[in-house]
């Protein structure tokens, strides 16, 4: 009976199913071992890091100063008022943006009083006017009285002179003297008078000029107020603001607009006081409101200030910028692509000698050393940096425009490799194969040279970029 069968016999079936099932496995795990391709060898220098390098050269480098300063506008005017009277008339087209020319009439002012002034004024001259005609009639009668009367004091003298001559004859006696002797005091008497009558003309006459004088002065400040009263643009410009309204009364001296022209610029920037070793008059300087701005402007330095400021450690160098046609073009523009005053900008000047420096990219130092390959081997070496450079360096082939100037006494060699972006994962000693910096050809946007880690502090002037990319 099937119930009486040894229950070992199940188990050595059971047994038995499982030691074929493994020998069929380990067979086909030998046959899949057998048939199996066998890998090749690893070409080490395949696998060796890939490192952006370029070959170190000193070149020839001009050091940069950078500074800050606020534009200011070298022609302006603040158009006062040069009489008390009331605004009459302003144009609308008088309001703050517009363009006006020097000349151009911005307000006109109530100036009645001052015609009424300028009539009286004219009406005193001819009074004066005829008096010193009647003076020049005065002075031809007294002339001509002064002829009669010397003519009459002559036949007086000449009949005394008869009647002594007589008496000194015994022919008259004294007493026929009396009535010559009058004769002759009358004549002299009338001349004297005549004499201070001719003597006061010139001091009558100097009396009517000063007050000739006088009125022609007071005709011409009339004038001057009725000229006044019609207030123009001493300058081309811009009008920065206007503060007076039609109706209001304005004073002597009160300002009623203001004016800039933007066609010339100047800018105070303060740079270190180191700089005054090294910029001269005539030095270019680039101009623009950040320091990133793609619209720079580009100005000479016209004038230094003798003193430096102590407590800012600063010397400030005058830059002019010429902006031909900025006035007419500012109401088109609106002042954009414009130096306007009152623009707080940074401005960058360059000494005024050049020396051959090292120069490595910014990014080349981490920790004031730089990382350089010789025979395919890694070493860091320290360095100095002399101070920073903004611009290009084509012939290191090398896309960057922050650079480091390195001191006079770095310790490379001409030719030797520098990797380019000292936050690559490299270390002393270690293989790589470094790869010579090309130009960038055009419509490549990416920088093949750029990688990050995580390397730990660098020199202050290194930019770290914070993001990791894989080495190439």
């Amino acid at each position: 009976m099937a119930a009486d069968r040894p229950h070992w016999i199940s188990y050595v079936f059971r047994a038995l199913i499982v030691i074929v099932l493994l020998m069929i496995g380990g067979g086909l795990s030998q046959f899949l071992t057998a048939t199996a391709p066998k890998p090749k060898k690893a070409d080490p220098e395949r696998t060796l890091q890939k490192v952006n390098v370029f070959a170190a050269k000193k070149v020839d480098v001009r050091r940069q100063w950078t500074g800050f300063g606020t534009a200011e506008a070298i022609h302006s005017a603040d158009v006062p008022a040069r009489i008390n009277a009331v605004v009459t008339k302003l144009d609308d087209h008088i309001r703050a943006g517009r363009f006006v020319k020097q000349g151009d009439v911005l307000a006109l002012l109530d100036d009645s009083d001052f015609k009424r002034q300028l009539e009286v004024a004219d009406e005193k001259l001819k009074e004066v006017a005829a008096q010193k005609s009647q003076l020049d009639i005065e002075l031809k009668r007294l002339k001509e009285r002064l002829a009669l009367e010397t003519e009459d004091l002559t036949i007086a003298r000449q009949e005394l002179a008869n009647v002594q001559m007589r008496v000194d004859r015994g022919a008259a006696n004294e007493r026929e003297l009396d009535q010559p002797k009058r004769a002759v005091i009358a004549a002299r008497r009338a001349m004297v008078l005549t004499h201070e009558a001719l003597d006061q003309i010139p001091q009558r006459r100097s009396v009517l000029e000063a007050m000739e004088r006088g009125f022609t002065s007071s005709k011409k400040l009339a004038q001057l107020s009725v000229n006044r009263a019609v207030i123009k643009s001493p300058i081309d410009g811009i009008i920065e603001s206007v503060d007076i309204e039609r109706g209001e009364n304005v004073t002597s001296g009160q300002r009623i607009a203001r004016i800039v022209n933007l066609n010339e610029i100047e800018v105070p920037l303060r740079l270190a006081a180191a700089a005054r070793q090294d910029v001269i008059v005539g030095s270019s300087v680039s101009i623009s409101k950040t320091h990133n701005e793609p619209v720079k402007w580009q100005g000479k330095i016209a004038r230094i200030l003798p003193v430096d400021e102590t407590q800012a450690r600063s010397t400030v160098v005058i830059i002019e910028i010429k902006q031909p046609y900025a006035n007419e073009s500012y109401g088109q523009l609106g002042g954009r692509n414009l130096l306007t005053p009152g623009m707080f900008v940074t401005g960058m000047a360059q000494s005024a000698t050049s020396a051959e420096r090292w120069v490595v990219p910014r990014r080349s130092i981490i920790n004031q050393r730089v990382w350089t390959v010789s025979d395919q081997i890694v070493k860091s070496v320290p360095v100095d940096r002399a101070f920073l450079h903004e611009g290009a360096f084509p012939q290191l082939q090398v896309q960057d425009d922050q650079w480091a100037v390195l001191s006079d006494d770095a310790p490379l060699e001409p030719g030797a490799l520098i990797i380019i972006n000292a936050s690559t994962s490299v270390s002393d000693g270690q293989k790589i194969k470094p790869v010579q910096a090309k130009p960038k050809t055009a419509g490549d946007g990416k920088q093949d040279d750029k990688t990050h880690i995580n390397n730990g502090g660098n020199d202050g002037g290194t930019d770290q970029s914070g993001k990791q990319e894989a080495s190439r």
